[in-house]
């Protein structure tokens, strides 16, 4: 099965390879589609068209398989279909949508924690403020996360939509745009 799903020269054709297969979508991004995975139950395919960004994102958390704030990319293969030389696919865990409560809480306690003030939705804090937490957060973890964050600055989008949940753990699921 697996080899009639990559001969795909369009992504259009992957994409309804995959639902041909047994596959449903479960997830939707501005330039992806997430569907469940024909053979795991706790893993997803993330069919992605023209995100450099986001490529680049899933190879740092590969580079960090154990970070519990980001999610687990088991692996990543570009395909250069006919209709954009940009595209892939990432098998990553399966993770849960996270109360927006969560998230909210967690912004509260990166403010208060660090005495940060708030900017926006999509970056919360200033670059300096992501260098800030990089340094002095207690998590290591959060400290990589956080280092990232603070070198993709101008591309950051922190809405609640781009994290997900393992448990009651909160992940950075997508915070590049």
């Amino acid at each position: 099965m697996a080899n009639k799903i990559l001969s795909a020269e369009t992504y259009r054709e992957y994409v309804d390879n995959l639902v041909k297969n047994g596959s449903s979508v479960v997830g939707e991004g501005a330039f992806s589609l997430v569907f469940n995975h024909p053979e795991y139950n706790n893993l997803v395919i993330k069919v992605v068209k023209k995100d450099a960004r986001y490529l680049e994102f899933a190879k740092f958390c590969q580079k960090h398989p154990r970070n519990s704030w980001l999610p687990r990319v088991m692996s990543i293969k570009e395909l250069p279909f006919d209709d954009s030389r940009q595209s892939y696919i990432a098998v990553l865990e399966k993770l849960s949508k996270p109360k927006v409560s969560d998230v909210q809480r967690m912004i509260i306690e990166l403010k208060h924690e660090h005495d940060l003030k708030y900017t926006d939705v999509h970056h919360w804090f200033t670059r300096e403020g992501w260098r800030q937490i990089g340094s002095q957060h207690l998590d290591p973890d959060f400290c990589n996360v956080a280092s990232y964050l603070k070198h993709h600055y101008k591309e950051l989008d922190l809405s609640v939509s781009n994290f997900m949940a393992r448990g009651h753990q909160l992940v950075f699921n997508d915070p590049v745009a």
